[in-house]
This record gives structure tokens, sequence and C-alpha cells, in this order.
């Protein structure tokens, strides 16, 4: 990872890195952990969710796992968007160059 640009600095909470990486005990682990209800609808720099962010990188185990932990579908992001938006993923492409220049791991098969 590039130390010049860490993650936090884009707004990214453990939990958004957790959902980026596919790691779905982690994600329950920080919900059971932590105040969920701030957490779990809580922005990054762009206002976007871990949901959008599970729904962007085909993380769908992880994306049905915080809408039963009080993740909303009805939050928008900065520019107006939803999750459901954020399923074409082609539309969000800067975000994948963001999550790789930070050294995140892209998504391989959207199974977690």
């Amino acid at each position: 990872m590039d130390g010049a640009e860490a993650p936090m600095a884009h707004g990214l909470s453990d939990l958004h890195i957790a959902v980026i990486s596919g790691q779905a005990d982690r994600v329950l682990k920080i919900l059971t952990q932590r105040n969920k209800n701030a957490l779990v609808n809580s922005g990054d720099a762009d206002g976007a969710t871990p949901l959008m962010t599970a729904v962007l990188t085909g993380r769908l185990t992880i994306a049905h796992l915080l809408l039963r932990n009080g993740g909303s579908p009805r939050v928008r992001d900065r520019r107006g968007y939803q999750a459901s938006d954020y399923s074409k993923a082609s539309f969000f492409k800067t975000k994948f160059d963001i999550y790789k220049r930070l050294g995140l791991p892209e998504p391989a098969d959207g199974s977690a």
C-alpha cells in the first residue's frame, strides 16, 4: 500500500475496507463490536456507504449481511446515487481505481 495514500484519507472506515476485501466474518465482527447504527450507513469521502461498496464490488453475501444489520438501500451518496445505482460498476470505475491505488484487493468472483 502506498504510504502517501491511506484508505482513511478517502474516508474509508474499517467496515468499508472489510467489505472491499470480501471479509464477511470481519464485517459481522465490526458490526457486533461497534455502534452499528452509526457505522452501517456511514459514507466515505464520496458519501458511499458500506452497502454501496458491497454492491459495487459484487460482494452480495456481505450486501445481504449489511441489509440485515440496518444498511439502508435508500441512502444517497454526495452525487445522489443509491446502492442500486452502484450495480452499474462501469459507471463507477473511478472508485475501483481508488481502491487499487490504495492497495486494496479487487473483487475476484463476487462470492463474498
